[in-house]
């Protein structure tokens, strides 16, 4: 008896303390269905922005350039960058 009580009051201490959590809000963004997609202008600008002032001091090191291909920029363009 005592082992279940100290197991129902481990189980209300979890659901106590999960109880405390913010959760993140859902919101209805126009690039996650199924035929939408980003808009590749923005995109652009936005990696534009990044080598003009983030990549100072933040790397893209997650980011491969032939994920860029297409979207942001031509195969040649990030050729170019990359070789700078």
């Amino acid at each position: 008896a005592a082992v279940a009580a100290s197991a129902t009051t481990a189980a209300a201490s979890v659901t106590l303390l999960s109880d405390d959590v913010v959760h993140p809000l859902h919101l209805p963004w126009d690039h996650t269905g199924l035929m939408s997609a980003y808009d590749c202008g923005s995109l652009r600008r936005g990696f534009q922005v990044y080598r003009q002032v983030c990549a100072t001091c933040h790397s893209i090191e997650r980011i491969h350039y032939r994920e860029l291909v297409g979207v942001t920029h031509t195969k040649e363009e990030l050729i170019e960058m990359a070789s700078e």
